[in-house]
């Protein structure tokens, strides 16, 4: 006979193996068995059909079943898609990236396109990139906004009460006056010179003027600081309360 009997002509399936002239149940080492022509075959490799190798019983198919996703540069049923080259689960087939118009983004984390990016990576969804991201981008300016729901997505202005930190891209609560930002509630941003007004060291706030009380404080214009002594040659005017 030319070709090996298949179920249910035959009780079993079995597969035309090259190496030993027979008909098989179980393809041989490296090889594999393919459905379509009853046959084991060194790779699934066809010029008529798309097929993938499937290593969970070392066959050729059409379609990888569920839970596994069609790499399509390795031509096999993967249950993770590859980092090299780059690629994401996405409708059952690994991709390079994630559809713009879906609403999901990139996980590196799971090789995967998520709706939502795992709080637990402590990353962003950015819709930039469509990817998950430890960063947001300095272009366009984007900072990491935790939402209400728990989400995480990265945003071009923050919510007001929040202050874009252009250090860190995130959105806090207060800018970081150790490293000599000020909250500037105008723009709701983390200033190292406040744009107008004053910085006050006492609360990390940009202020129009200077407080009189509990300590009287004057506005020093060289420094852009509310300061307790103003700097040598200029006195402190307490109508005004700047230097």
């Amino acid at each position: 006979m030319s070709t090996c009997p298949a179920y249910p002509t035959a009780p079993i399936t079995t597969y035309a193996d090259p190496s030993t002239q027979s008909c098989v149940t179980t393809c041989p080492k490296d090889y594999f068995a393919q459905s379509s022509t009853s046959t084991c075959v060194a790779n699934c490799l066809t010029t008529t059909t798309v097929l993938y190798f499937f290593p969970a019983n070392a066959s050729c198919i059409s379609s990888c079943p569920q839970y596994y996703f069609a790499d399509n540069s390795t031509m096999s049923c993967v249950s993770i898609c590859p980092t090299n080259p780059s690629l994401y689960a996405y409708s059952g087939v690994c991709r390079p990236d994630c559809p713009a118009s879906s609403g999901y983004f990139a996980s590196d984390n799971s090789r995967s396109c998520v709706t939502s990016c795992p709080t637990s990576t402590l990353q962003y969804a950015d819709d930039t990139s469509q990817k998950c991201v430890s960063i947001c981008p300095t272009s366009p300016s984007r900072f990491g906004q935790d939402l209400n729901d728990g989400n995480r997505t990265c945003v071009s202005s923050c919510n007001n009460t929040y202050f874009a930190d252009i250090v860190t891209r995130t959105c806090v609560k207060n800018c970081n006056l150790t490293l000599g930002y000020y909250n500037y509630q105008t723009t709701w941003t983390c200033e190292l010179e406040c744009p107008t007004g004053f910085g006050n060291p006492n609360t990390g706030f940009c202020v129009g003027q200077c407080p009189a009380t509990p300590l009287q404080m004057f506005g020093d214009p060289e420094s852009g600081l509310c300061v307790l002594k103003c700097p040598n040659l200029l006195y402190g005017n307490i109508v005004s309360d700047t230097c």
